[in-house]
């Protein structure tokens, strides 16, 4: 929870551009209840948690669909490389644990001119804006693209975009 309310607190303090300027990944959202936990890998602190919209006790039940979300920087651990695997297995730069998602389910990959998603030779497949990809398809992403992941649905926003999409729900 501690990163998220830190994100909250960062949206309400800072301007969009110093947010932008200390977040240059950008982030996933996931409001699938399927989803039982995210994290770093190779992390001692995961880089994904719960954001509750409404009530702060994760233990209550939510109100309503997309009442809470599950948030993630796509920050790759080695300092050096170009893209984020994300996948169920122990090895992924973001862990996702749910049935639909393999071991290495897919890559996200950083190149001078965008931010591409590529299926991993995953299972359940990859989607973007249903749009089933096959291993060797290369997608550019877009901001507010939805990307599948198995059974999981995630929006992708860069930081500009993150920043207004939390701005929007501290001012529910």
């Amino acid at each position: 929870m501690e990163l998220i309310k830190k994100q909250m607190v960062q949206c309400r303090m800072l301007t969009e551009q110093d947010f932008c300027a200390a977040h240059k990944y950008p982030f996933l959202v996931c409001s699938a209840p399927s989803v039982r936990s995210i994290g770093g890998a190779k992390q001692q602190t995961p880089t994904i948690d719960r954001l509750v919209v409404g009530d702060d006790d994760p233990s209550k039940p939510s109100p309503g669909p997309g009442d809470w979300y599950l948030v993630t920087e796509l920050v790759p651990q080695d300092a050096k490389a170009n893209k984020v695997s994300i996948g169920c297995g122990e090895g992924c730069d973001v862990r996702l644990e749910e049935d639909s998602v393999s071991r290495l389910h897919a890559w996200i990959a950083f190149a001078r001119h965008g931010i591409y998603v590529q299926d991993a030779g995953s299972s359940a497949g990859t989607a973007v804006n249903g749009k089933v990809l096959t291993e060797h398809d290369l997608v550019r992403l877009s901001p507010w693209d939805r990307i599948s992941l198995g059974n999981v649905d995630f929006i992708f926003l860069p930081p500009r975009e993150f920043y207004a999409f939390v701005r929007s729900l501290s001012q529910r």
